[in-house]
């Protein structure tokens, strides 16, 4: 099912039709909640390449956030679904691939398959809120979003809080920094917060691309994440506690089946 981009270190898990007995080359905003899902298996099993392929989705779901034009991700968005997971070659440039072996390059296209990405510089995309990320690189060929609304959703600021309570990486705080800033910018009313029509609209009606709707797990998870991702790491610790799938903190049991004692 997970399926890489060439030349670049996203990764994606497509849907499944079970009607048709098919992949979809779509990837929902709801499957953004895998990475935090595989980042603490990896801690726990001590599986390492799990938390690779974490990071991998993670940055796919940051990318939809970056990439558009108000910095919010759509509900879904499409991408070339050809070149399925191969932990030898992904994240490696067509330059990198060609120094391996044959052997080692298999499930890589042919040259005229690969599209050319190219690092662009701060003055062609600016960083919106800060100085520490580099661009976001521009969109590559094939992926695109398909349903263009922000329904308000918490599955990728979830995952930037646990994978940087896993890794310490401050770069998943200026992720979600710019995520917030987007969400006060575009999402914001007098009274409330509102989903979004188009993610790439802009200009000086945009209240007229806001919905008259706010989804309760606004504050219950996106804002929750949001807040524990600036928290100090003892706040909440995933070391003594699991969160449910709507954010609701429960101590957890150790493998001796008694309660951990959450004040030591």
């Amino acid at each position: 099912m997970l399926t890489q981009l060439p030349g670049t270190n996203f990764l994606y898990l497509p849907g499944y039709d079970s009607a048709r007995n098919q992949r979809q080359p779509v990837m929902d905003h709801l499957t953004c909640f895998v990475p935090g899902m595989l980042a603490i298996g990896s801690k726990i099993f001590n599986r390492p390449d799990d938390l690779k392929v974490a990071k991998g989705i993670l940055e796919t779901c940051v990318y939809m956030y970056r990439s558009s034009a108000t910095g919010l991700a759509p509900e879904n968005w499409v991408f070339p679904d050809k070149v399925p997971y191969n932990p030898l070659t992904y994240g490696k440039s067509e330059e990198e691939l060609e120094k391996l072996p044959p052997r080692r390059r298999l499930g890589w296209p042919s040259r005229k398959k690969i599209p050319h990405v190219v690092q662009v510089t701060a003055t062609e995309v600016p960083n919106r809120t800060n100085r520490t990320l580099d661009p976001p690189i521009p969109m590559p060929p094939g992926v695109a979003p398909r349903d263009r609304r922000y329904l308000l959703r918490p599955e990728t600021v979830e995952s930037l809080y646990i994978l940087y309570r896993v890794t310490g990486d401050p770069k998943y705080q200026e992720y979600g920094w710019e995520i917030f800033h987007a969400i006060e910018e575009r999402c914001r009313t007098p009274t409330a917060y509102a989903s979004v029509r188009n993610i790439n609209h802009l200009g000086k009606g945009y209240r007229l691309n806001q919905i008259d709707n706010m989804e309760s797990f606004l504050f219950a998870e996106t804002l929750k994440y949001l807040y524990l991702l600036f928290s100090p790491p003892d706040l909440i610790s995933l070391d003594k506690f699991v969160f449910t799938t709507e954010a609701h903190p429960f101590l957890r049991r150790p493998w001796t089946d008694t309660f951990i004692d959450y004040k030591t």
